[in-house]
């Protein structure tokens, strides 16, 4: 959730304002602007969104029944195993989300200086500035943090199995 709640890219010049992969707040020349792809990005983001809410709900109500219904430890930890595995699926997804949130953002790196017989005539530019989160999207660490969650989940379901004899 932290990834696609956070700035990716946040814009100051003639085009200023910050851009996320649920949100984007974005103006030019003080007018707020839409980019059809960023919204789209939002409304792709969506199976995201329901897997962030369902790993914490999970986490949450695992904690909770855990402690109050030690019984049903198996399924609580089954399910985190079915939230790492939903993990590895929607990670090429927000691999790709963030590539498109990039390429946006690469289109709005503008630099409107021009010289002409006038002399130079500077309507302004805009300076693209990566956040530390935009390095998150790339595969290599993407692959790493949900292959680091599916590990840990199936580690924690065998060590909690009991033994019977």
């Amino acid at each position: 959730m932290y990834i696609v709640l956070t700035p990716l890219y946040s814009f100051r010049g003639v085009v200023s304002g910050e851009a996320a992969v649920a949100w984007y707040r974005l103006e030019m020349n003080g007018e707020k602007i839409h980019l059809s792809t960023l919204d789209t990005i939002r409304i792709l983001a969506f199976p995201l969104y329901t897997l962030g809410f369902f790993s914490i709900t999970i986490g949450i109500l695992g904690s909770l029944l855990v402690v109050m219904k030690p019984r049903l430890k198996q399924v609580i930890m089954e399910m985190n195993l079915a939230a790492a595995l939903s993990a590895i699926i929607y990670s090429a997804l927000i691999v790709q989300l963030g590539r498109l949130i990039a390429r946006e953002a690469s289109h709005l790196d503008i630099d409107l200086v021009y010289t002409n017989n006038a002399g130079l005539v500077n309507f302004g530019q805009t300076e693209v500035y990566k956040h530390i989160t935009t390095k998150l999207l790339e595969p290599g660490p993407v692959m790493l943090i949900t292959t680091a969650y599916l590990i840990l989940t199936m580690v924690t379901i065998i060590l909690s199995r009991e033994k019977r004899v």
